[in-house]
C-alpha cells in the first residue's frame, strides 16, 4: 500500500492533468493509508506500549522462571483481548479491510492500464467495511479511526 502511494505521487508528478478518476485514486489510497497507520498506532502505543511497561515490572520481580512465564502468557492474553483479535466480527472486518487493501495496492501498481470501475469498486468495499467496522465494534472507534491522530 505504501509503495502504491509513493508510485502514484511519482505518476502525479509526471501528469499534470489532475483528472478526477487519479484524484480519486489518490485520495482513496491516502484514506487506506490512514486507516491503517492510525490501527497500527493503536496496537502499538496505546496496547503493547502500554502493557509491555506493565509486563517488564512484573517480570522483573518475579521470584521464579515459572512466575515470569505466568506473567508473559497474561500479557499474551491482555493484548490479544485489547486489539478485539479474539472478537470474531471485528477481527474478520480488519482483516477484510486489510486484504482490500492490498488488492488497491496491487491494481495501482499493476499500471496505468487499470479500470477506474476496479479501484471505485475497491473504494466501496472499503468503505462499506470501515461502516461494518464502527457497526459492530464501537468500542474500537477511540483512536484508529479518529481523524486527528496521523501517524507517519
Amino acid at each position: 500500500l505504501a509503495h502504491s502511494w509513493q508510485e502514484q505521487q511519482l505518476l502525479r508528478q509526471q501528469r499534470l492533468d489532475a483528472t478526477e478518476t487519479s484524484l480519486r485514486e489518490c485520495l482513496l489510497g491516502k484514506e487506506m493509508l490512514h486507516f491503517v497507520n492510525n490501527y497500527l498506532t493503536f496496537m502499538t502505543f496505546e496496547t503493547l506500549d502500554s502493557k509491555w511497561e506493565v509486563l517488564q515490572t512484573k517480570v522483573r520481580s518475579a521470584r521464579a522462571i515459572q512466575e515470569a512465564i505466568r506473567e508473559h502468557e497474561n500479557f499474551i492474553d491482555s493484548v490479544i483481548c485489547s486489539c478485539h483479535l479474539l472478537d470474531s466480527a471485528p477481527s474478520a472486518l480488519i482483516d477484510e479491510i486489510g486484504c482490500t487493501c492490498l488488492s488497491y495496492g496491487q491494481l495501482i501498481l499493476g499500471g496505468p492500464d487499470r479500470k477506474f470501475s476496479d479501484v471505485a469498486e475497491l473504494g466501496d468495499k472499503f468503505h462499506k467495511l470501515l461502516k461494518e467496522l464502527i457497526g459492530s465494534s464501537i468500542e474500537l472507534l477511540p483512536s484508529f479511526l479518529s481523524t486527528e491522530k496521523v501517524a507517519l
